[in-house]
């Protein structure tokens, strides 16, 4: 009876039925979901990048102690 009204209810006044309400509902634990999984990666992203300038820093401070030690002898 209540689907009838809501398809009767859309026709008339351009609400939401039954049909329309599950699509969108189906599309925003969508949208979340791929939400989600972009904040995920980001994530690994963000450790990636700060692991690799560690790395990065520590070899440029090595290159600096044995430019230092070179410039001495």
């Amino acid at each position: 009876m209540f689907i009838f009204v809501g398809g009767i209810s859309k026709i008339l006044f351009g609400t939401l039925d039954n049909e329309d309400a599950n699509y969108y509902s189906d599309k925003i634990k969508s949208l979340i979901k791929e939400q989600l999984e972009f904040l995920r990666l980001s994530k690994k992203q963000i450790t990636f990048v700060k692991s690799t300038l560690r790395s990065l820093n520590s070899t440029l401070l090595a290159v600096s102690d044995n430019e230092k030690i070179l410039s001495k002898g």
